[in-house]
């Protein structure tokens, strides 16, 4: 089972978080001793622009992350800050889309207590707020939303 970890990548900090994140969940299913794949777009870009020795452009970058999103089963979304990521936004519109309103598929983690969202009940735009199967608010409920959405997945060396 593949996890796409979308979120924002643009600064140390930023990175660091979604290290955390992808570490926790794979961390997680080895605990449980679940085959989970997590894929971190920084990771995919940056191993992609080795090869020519040079940085990948914005189409690279597109075609990149659109691919991975076809080939990923869930979709974790980093929703921190005073609002969220553009690019996140836009994989977690793109992945509600391809995956036919599958909004179990996403979840979200959101640990900035901030109010970001523009109706009354949600925690970040409302349209992002709804595509998400759980918003949650810690690393530690977020494996736990996880849990029942990989529970089938074969054991981990299978």
């Amino acid at each position: 089972m593949k996890i796409y970890l979308a979120g924002p990548l643009f600064s140390e900090g930023q990175r660091s978080w979604q290290m955390r994140i992808k570490q926790g969940i794979q961390n997680w299913a080895a605990l449980q001793g679940l085959a989970l794949d997590v894929v971190y777009p920084y990771e995919l870009v940056e191993s992609a622009g080795q090869g020519g020795g040079s940085e990948l452009a914005g189409q690279g970058v597109f075609d990149l992350c659109e691919g991975a999103l076809r080939e990923t089963d869930l979709l974790v979304a980093t929703l921190d800050g005073a609002q969220v990521d553009d690019g996140t936004a836009w994989e977690m519109g793109f992945f509600y889309a391809f995956n036919r309103g599958a909004r179990e598929r996403i979840l979200g983690i959101r640990t900035d207590f901030r109010r970001a969202g523009d109706a009354e009940g949600t925690r970040v735009n409302a349209m992002l707020d709804a595509s998400c199967g759980c918003i949650a608010g810690s690393l530690e409920e977020l494996l736990q939303r996880l849990a029942p959405l990989v529970s089938g997945t074969a054991p981990a060396g299978n």
